[in-house]
């Protein structure tokens, strides 16, 4: 048995959800369509940027 509790953090503004991302990838119909990983496309490009 196990258990993972997030640190209690009171200036967040979120507490009624969970973690929110750096960036927002949304994969459109089109990208769906044509099997394109627009998610794996963006980690690509922001990782060689860096």
């Amino acid at each position: 048995m196990f258990g993972y509790h997030m640190a209690n953090v009171s200036a967040y503004p979120y507490t009624d959800r969970g973690i929110i991302p750096d960036y927002v990838v949304e994969p459109t119909i089109d990208d769906i369509v044509n099997q394109r990983d627009r998610i794996m496309d963006f980690t690509l490009t922001l990782i060689q940027s860096q």
